[in-house]
């Protein structure tokens, strides 16, 4: 079970972190971020659109399954 979804912005871009890292700038790490997200069945609708509704969709999906989210600029 995810505990916590984390945003980082990393000199490589941005990066997911939930049980596993991935990489918000390659379309397969997109991809496999997604069916993570799936595999919690929400009510929300998971596909990548663009960054600021990506962050968006991880509050509401965060809020919605009651674990903590946040967003680290390193």
């Amino acid at each position: 079970m995810i505990k916590e979804i984390k945003i980082k912005d990393t000199p490589n871009g941005p990066v997911i972190s939930l049980n596993y890292e991935f990489s918000l700038v390659n379309a397969d790490s997109i991809v496999c971020c997604n069916e993570h997200l799936r595999n919690l069945r929400t009510n929300q609708e998971i596909k990548f659109e663009s960054f600021p509704q990506y962050n968006d969709l991880l509050k509401a999906i965060a809020k919605e399954v009651g674990i903590h989210y946040s967003a680290v600029t390193e």
